[in-house]
């Protein structure tokens, strides 16, 4: 009978302490200013490569951007508004270029912008919104040139100019 007694105390005795573990692991980390060394485009902390995160300040008050490494080179980037600190892009970077998905927000948090970089140039479809978060134009990108454009004005149906040879 003890060794039961015995069993169900360890259990419950684990339970709360996983029950700990998870409370305490979940809960939102601060994510703390960085003092890095940036040579020839690779980010160094303590003569090392830094991989993580940090945040970049205006005046080591106000959040300017948070900036994501990877062995050195920026991997990912967010940058705020400075007036509300609401986020005001998102954009990510491949062997030093922006490259990927890149998108724009107002300070109100309405997305401004939507496309695709490739190596820093824009391709395929990108659409542009207003602040009331309607569509204002989609432009197509093909090698970083426009190749098409559609504006949407006043109304639902689309106005179409073609692009200039």
């Amino acid at each position: 009978m003890n060794k039961i007694i015995t069993f169900r105390g360890i259990k419950s005795k684990l339970l709360i302490v996983g029950l700990i573990l998870i409370f305490v692991g979940c809960q939102k980390k601060p994510i703390a200013k960085c003092n890095l060394l940036t040579e020839s485009g690779i980010t160094y902390t303590d003569g090392r490569k830094y991989t993580g995160t940090c945040n970049i300040f205006y005046e080591d008050s106000i959040l300017m951007t948070t900036v994501t490494y990877k062995r050195g080179y920026i991997n990912k980037s967010v940058g705020y508004h400075l007036g509300t600190q609401q986020i005001e892009y998102i954009g990510y970077r491949k062997d030093g270029m922006i490259d990927g998905e890149f998108i724009s927000y107002y300070e109100n948090g309405v997305t401004s912008i939507e496309g695709q970089l490739d190596m820093g140039q824009p391709y395929g479809e990108w659409t542009y919104y207003d602040s009331d978060n309607s569509v204002n134009k989609k432009v197509i990108y093909e090698n970083g040139k426009v190749i098409d454009s559609t504006y949407y004005k006043l109304s639902d149906v689309p106005i179409i100019i073609e692009p200039s040879e």
